[in-house]
């Protein structure tokens, strides 16, 4: 589980960074929209009010969607992915193949000398 918790934070952290900076411009962009779409008219609020209330509210919200799909992506692959082990008899195999070639060689060297014989 150490895993799967370092690649949601990982990958949760560098998306919700990305989407917050995305949601910072679109406010923005939304604030001088407005201001374009408003003109000379009379409105109850303009173009830099309307930037300072999305100012926080979208790129907070596009981070905490961002971290929370990620969350969910990678629970999701860890579930389906095998779980990783970590004991010492995965490098058994090593010396038993060893063996079985050196044995091998072996057998072959003693047959050559046989057929070097007859």
């Amino acid at each position: 589980m150490p895993t799967t918790a370092s690649r949601i934070l990982r990958n949760g952290l560098l998306a919700a960074f990305m989407l917050g900076a995305l949601g910072f411009a679109y406010a923005h962009f939304a604030g001088v929209w407005f201001d374009s779409k408003i003109g000379d008219r009379e409105a109850p609020i303009g173009g830099a009010e309307v930037t300072e209330a999305l100012q926080w509210r979208v790129p907070l919200t596009m981070a905490a969607w961002g971290f929370g799909l990620v969350a969910l992506f990678e629970l999701f692959a860890s579930l389906w992915r095998k779980p990783e082990t970590l004991s010492p008899s995965a490098s058994a195999p090593v010396p038993d193949a060893e063996v079985l070639l050196s044995e091998l060689l072996d057998q072959a060297e003693a047959a050559e000398r046989e057929r070097a014989k007859s």
